[in-house]
């Protein structure tokens, strides 16, 4: 085989390669990002580029992100931006444009996607300048999701909550003047008091709404109202107005058509939760115990109620265990959220009495700082240094009594901890070579 001819072969392969990357390369998501800021990165109505290629892959790429506009820049300047804009778009487009230039412009308080066509972005371009000229409006932020010829939602931050009423009637119609379908949020500013939220294909439905929230919050203090087609959500400054509320809303909102929910100052409900078991429980505590609940939290299924310390917790527990209500939903007792919880119980009604005084004996312990048992899933104690043989030992018995088996235990303390899986033997050679490890597994492994 002549050996030249083989090489000059190889090269001009090797030669091909390197051609068919560099012209899949100027296709590329970086190379349309490049020329992207090439073009605009000095505009003079650009103050800055966030940018990022849409999709790295050859001939399929493309580049995404905002464009931030000077704060003087006029309508006629605007206008030209994105028209240049458009226009770098279709010149990149590939033979089916699910839109390889994503680009959203910032003015200001106003964030608008520039779409498919001059047409269409025109039409954009008409809604925004009718609204940012609008004083009841404060700013607002337009979304495509495909950035070609229609707008999916607009959020309008009124200036006063007094105004959403009147932008419910006429945003819509701003938006369709210019053949738009989006879905619309009216919301009021962070300044102005109670939070108000109006969001979706704003009709009649709407307008009763708000009608319903100026109605109800002229007689009690409201913190929050959200609204949808189907559902609203009003959060209220005081528990004890919540049957108050119902009377009020029910006159003006169809409750075969509009579900409400309420949620207090003492009660926060998962999305979709009514909240009428965790009331009920409520209303069934005596006095001493309803004082305790710092709040409380459900989604129907189950209940949180948090107490105001460690020590209203085992009154607490009585009184609950003593609700007929608690037998519909398993309850959950903590002192403390987050980070912060020092202690935290969950239990079936019937055991929640007896499980709390086993959890607050371990509570007792010299030294402990935090316990948390969630059966099923884990047991925790906290130390605040490291604990003594005979202190572990000690916590052995309660801790088994609490556990449900094969959960995740943890002790620990600020220089160490060690964890196992709970099972009615446990092995000592799993704790390591914890102190007075062996002593704390022969101590479960005898218990009961």
């Amino acid at each position: 085989m002549d050996h030249a001819r083989a090489g000059r072969g190889i090269s001009a392969v090797l030669a091909a390669c390197v051609l068919l990357l560099a012209l899949a390369g100027c296709a590329s998501g970086d190379a349309v990002q490049g020329s992207f800021e090439r073009e605009f990165g000095d505009d003079p109505a650009v103050v800055r580029l966030d940018l990022s290629t849409a999709d790295n892959m050859p001939f399929t790429g493309g580049v995404g992100g905002t464009v931030t506009v000077r704060d003087e820049l006029d309508e006629e300047q605007l206008r030209g931006l994105v028209g240049r804009i458009v226009s770098f778009r279709g010149d990149t487009a590939g033979d089916e444009d699910e839109s390889r230039v994503r680009i959203d412009v910032v003015a200001s308080d106003w964030t608008f996607p520039v779409l498919a066509t001059q047409e269409s972005s025109a039409a954009v371009l008409d809604a925004v300048f009718e609204l940012r000229a609008d004083p009841r409006v404060r700013s607002g932020t337009f979304i495509s999701t495909d950035y070609q010829n229609d707008l999916d939602h607009v959020t309008l931050i009124a200036a006063s909550t007094s105004e959403i009423a009147g932008l419910i009637l006429d945003a819509p119609a701003i938006a369709a003047a210019g053949g738009k379908t989006p879905s619309i949020t009216v919301r009021s500013p962070e300044d102005g008091g109670s939070a108000v939220e109006v969001s979706g294909r704003l009709g009649a439905w709407a307008s009763d709404a708000v009608r319903a929230y100026e109605t109800l919050r002229a007689q009690v203090p409201v913190t929050a109202f959200r609204a949808e087609e189907a559902a609203v959500s009003v959060t209220l400054a005081d528990e004890g107005d919540v049957d108050a509320a119902r009377t009020i809303v029910a006159e003006i909102l169809d409750p075969t058509s509009t579900t409400v929910f309420y949620q207090s100052n003492l009660v926060t409900l998962s999305p979709g939760a009514n909240g009428n078991e965790a009331r009920g429980i409520l209303d069934e505590l005596d006095e001493r115990a309803r004082a305790s609940v710092a709040s409380v939290w459900t989604d129907d299924r189950s209940l949180t109620l948090t107490a105001t310390s460690v020590g209203a917790v085992e009154h607490l527990a009585g009184a609950v265990s003593r609700s007929p209500g608690a037998a519909e939903v398993p309850v959950r007792i903590a002192v403390g959220q987050g980070d912060d919880t020092v202690f935290r119980l969950a239990s079936s009604a019937g055991d929640l009495r007896g499980d709390t005084e086993t959890a607050m004996r371990l509570m007792r312990t010299d030294g402990v700082e935090a316990v948390r048992v969630n059966p099923g899933t884990v047991l925790e104690v906290d130390f605040d240094s490291a604990p003594s043989e005979r202190v572990l030992v000690g916590t052995a018995v309660p801790l088994k009594a609490l556990s449900e088996f094969d959960e995740r235990l943890c002790i620990t303390w600020p220089a160490g901890s060690f964890c196992t899986r709970t099972a009615q033997v446990i092995d000592a050679s799993d704790l390591g070579e914890m102190p007075g490890g062996r002593a704390f597994a022969d101590a479960w492994n005898a218990a009961p």
